[in-house]
């Protein structure tokens, strides 16, 4: 008899979680982490129990479970099945893979649950300021669309998966997980953070005459509200966050506040 069972048909004993380690170095962030060991982000981050991905820096020690799942310490009281109601997957999955038996489950020793899902991700509070009054000059009237500055690639490397049209007022510049995003012109930042509109983690910044970019779905986020950026500094990382489906950056030109009066034209007419 395989599996979980020995000779006898009986659960043999319950064997030590393995996992691996891995120390992350300049240019790493925890999706590319996650990629390069074939799991979930979630499941690095719950393994690690970390709370803000911004806080990762060069020569962190990260635990690499060993499959997609949640690192579980049991409890006292624990069995099998309690784990596997609470977690929505089958107790046969999680014996299988741990080798466990049901009636010896030692307090304080991890389990693997496989297939698991932890906590939400937390989302951090929004840094934003009103977008009347842009601190380098922009009014409040819509329409000075004669301000046409040469605007800067804002993603190096990246390309253009979803063009301008009627029903996409917007760039979409894929890239992969992580890649830099640049301040497409210089200004003040006004918006920095998570943004409930579907954009995940991104950034508003006002150049001035009434003349706005925006940048979405950023793994992160690496400005804050009222920063005076300079064109090409980096402003977050690309990423997938909010309603995407794969790793770009969703970049808008905006005349008129965000989102509140503006409307959006082609990014094309101004980037160089």
């Amino acid at each position: 008899m395989s599996g979980p069972y020995g000779p006898d048909g009986q659960l043999r004993p319950a064997a030590p979680l393995v996992m691996a380690s891995y120390t992350v170095r300049q240019g790493d962030t925890l999706y590319s982490i996650a990629a390069h060991f074939g799991l979930q982000f979630g499941s690095l981050w719950w393994a690690n129990k970390l709370s803000d991905p911004r806080t990762l820096h060069v020569g962190q020690v990260l635990r690499i479970p060993p499959v997609d799942g949640v690192v579980y310490a049991i409890k006292a009281g624990d069995t099998v099945e309690s784990i596997a109601a609470a977690f929505h997957v089958a107790a046969a999955d999680i014996i299988e893979f741990n080798q466990l038996t049901t009636d010896a489950l030692p307090a304080g020793e991890e389990i693997m649950v496989p297939d698991a899902s932890g906590p939400p991700l937390p989302k951090p509070a929004v840094k934003s300021a009103s977008v009347s009054s842009p601190s380098n000059g922009g009014s409040s009237a819509v329409g000075s669309s004669s301000y046409h500055p040469r605007m800067v690639w804002p993603v190096p490397g990246g390309w253009i998966s979803q063009y301008y049209h009627a029903s996409h007022p917007a760039l979409d510049i894929a890239a992969p997980m992580g890649t830099r995003v640049l301040a497409a012109a210089a200004g003040t930042v006004i918006y920095a953070g998570w943004g409930n509109n579907g954009g995940g983690y991104q950034v508003w910044i006002s150049h001035g005459h009434d003349l706005y970019t925006t940048y979405n779905h950023m793994e992160l986020v690496s400005v804050h509200v009222g920063q005076t950026v300079a064109a090409g500094q980096q402003v977050g990382r690309v990423g997938m966050t909010g309603w995407a489906t794969g790793p770009h950056c969703h970049f808008e030109v905006w005349i008129g506040k965000v989102w509140n009066g503006g409307y959006r034209v082609n990014p094309l007419n101004y980037l160089r």
